[in-house]
């Protein structure tokens, strides 16, 4: 079940079984579930000379070539190949859809072939953007619910497993999608005729709001930071103009598979990713030096064949010492050490005039920006909702509006307990047992001493624990479809599903729990990666939909 593996695999078979020349024709989504997996040059190897979104109306006659189309099934797409198909611009055509296909799709693509230039038209089942072994997203809103059917049953169609589904009763939505999958599964019943393994395999669907607390926190880890503070979008991060003069750093990719400084610290916090990029530079600056003294044939001979490694070496450092100046100068020019001291304050500890002090101490701090300020103010207003006197609220609220917070913003902080219910709050998320429990044991990094800023655990990590040992609530969390086989044994396998996107933070707990745990396995996806900015534009999208119920109830 490593989704690399297997999206991998999927792309070689797409573009490893057709000889000759060829054009790759990708839409919007499969462009991007495509480079997370494969560079320019590996494709390069398997003779595609051209690839690029489908457009019929921007492509020149290629007759001597073949077109291999990677497209997700939806309408747009059979409209484009309708009109390819009509006037065809390459010699032949090899067609993969990411899902299942229906008749009247073959249909319509048949009756558009008059030329007969479809050779092959095939399945594979990659409806997802993979982000590791174990995480993927789906790069859609938390609003569409079709997206997310059709992304978890290519998924476990990739990963050949039918699941027991199960999903939090307390959202309309996770229940929607729950019933929709179900659907999805019995329609292709003949695809999702796996043999059973000896244990069920459990999609858990789940709302954003279930864990309303992890989204607003910031992380210290290479990835989450990166994420966070800069922007990563399909491994791809840009860095601002004036912050990176070089051109060649503005724009940065960053793989786990093929960069190796990345794939051994992405999961590292900032105080060892810094002693680490340290060992890295001094090894670069050695072996730079070593080069200096080329002199005999055989020398130079070994410094030719070592030459390509010795690039990608210098080009690694060049993005790392970048990406790393550029975190640091965000981290000190925001103060964001002590907006995390005040976040694990208010939401890994149980003191409510520490909390206070700590928000009146952000809220007054001239270096922190109003995004943050708010941050902190929102993680209060979960945190102590009904502790909370009107003047403490409206002492908030008025140093948010003199901070210069939007209107829109400022509903949202009025509104917060009223989106986020008491009855998701309750989650055990601010129980004193569980995240005072939760609270790091003395760890390296960030000067070495007691780390503050990484106190609170997701509520995942015991959603998983409960699930794994069968004491997941059912009336929390009941079955779609209740047998014995799915009731009958503890899971081994996982597969969980954010309504609302997942977290850095998240990504790390299941790669941590998968490594630790052999035995199990978890998979983790949602409908985006999402940062903190993300989250709140959601909160304030409900707040706006809770509006336009009240406005149409009226």
């Amino acid at each position: 079940m490593n989704l690399v593996s297997v999206a991998r695999e999927y792309v070689r078979r797409v573009v490893a079984d057709i000889p000759g020349l060829k054009a790759l024709l990708l839409d919007e989504d499969t462009m991007g579930i495509l480079s997370l997996v494969h560079t320019q040059s590996e494709l390069f190897e398997y003779d595609i000379f051209l690839n690029g979104k489908f457009d019929p109306k921007n492509r020149a006659n290629m007759t001597h070539m073949r077109a291999v189309c990677f497209l997700r099934p939806i309408n747009t797409n059979f409209q484009l190949l309708e009109e390819e198909l009509s006037n065809p611009n390459y010699g032949e055509y090899h067609i993969y859809f990411t899902g299942p296909l229906e008749l009247k799709h073959i249909e319509r693509i048949a009756q558009a072939d008059a030329f007969e230039a479809v050779q092959s038209l095939q399945e594979v089942y990659l409806d997802y953007f993979t982000l590791s072994p174990s995480t993927f997203h789906l790069n859609c809103p938390r609003w569409d619910q079709g997206r997310p059917v059709s992304g978890i049953s290519a998924l476990c169609l990739s990963l050949k497993r039918c699941p027991v589904i199960r999903f939090q009763k307390n959202s309309s939505g996770a229940r929607t999608i729950a019933e929709r999958l179900s659907t999805a599964i019995e329609k292709e019943s003949a695809l999702f005729d796996f043999r059973k393994t000896s244990s069920p395999t459990v999609a858990l669907i789940l709302d954003r709001l279930y864990d309303p607390v992890t989204p607003l926190l910031l992380q210290w880890t290479y990835e989450a930071m990166i994420h966070e503070l800069i922007g990563l979008q399909n491994n791809r991060v840009t860095l601002d103009e004036k912050a990176e003069k070089k051109k060649d750093l503005q724009n940065i990719t960053l793989s786990p598979t093929h960069d190796t400084f990345y794939a051994a610290n992405r999961f590292s916090n900032f105080g060892d990713l810094g002693q680490n990029l340290k060992a890295m530079v001094d090894e670069f600056q050695e072996q730079h030096h070593t080069t200096r003294g080329v002199e005999t044939i055989a020398e130079m001979q070994k410094f030719v064949e070592s030459y390509p490694e010795f690039r990608r070496k210098g080009r690694d450092v060049s993005k790392h010492v970048a990406l790393v100046s550029e975190l640091s100068h965000i981290v000190e020019s925001r103060s964001l050490l002590n907006v995390s001291e005040a976040e694990q304050e208010l939401a890994a500890t149980d003191d409510h005039a520490a909390g206070l002090k700590h928000l009146r101490h952000i809220l007054n701090n001239s270096s922190s920006r109003i995004d943050d300020k708010f941050r902190v103010s929102l993680l209060y207003r979960l945190r102590y909702a009904e502790e909370t006197s009107v003047h403490i609220v409206r002492e908030i609220r008025e140093s948010l509006q003199d901070g210069g917070l939007s209107p829109e913003r400022l509903k949202l902080f009025d509104m917060i307990a009223r989106i986020v219910p008491r009855e998701f709050r309750d989650a055990e998320l601010f129980e004193k047992g569980f995240l005072s429990a939760a609270k790091s044991t003395i760890t390296r990094g960030l000067q070495g001493v007691e780390n503050v800023y990484t106190q609170h655990q997701p509520y995942l990590v015991k959603l998983l624990q409960m699930i794994f040992r069968g004491r997941l609530r059912e009336e929390l969390y009941p079955f779609l479809h209740k047998d014995q086989y799915a009731v009958s044994m503890k899971p081994k396998e996982v597969v969980v599903f954010v309504l609302g996107g997942i977290t850095c933070a998240e990504l790390r707990i299941v790669q941590e729990m998968n490594d630790k745990y052999p035995e199990l396995r978890i998979i983790l996806g949602g409908t985006s990666m999402i940062r903190s900015e993300d989250y709140v534009k959601d909160l304030e999208d409900l707040v706006y939909r809770k509006h336009k119920e009240t406005d149409t109830d009226v």
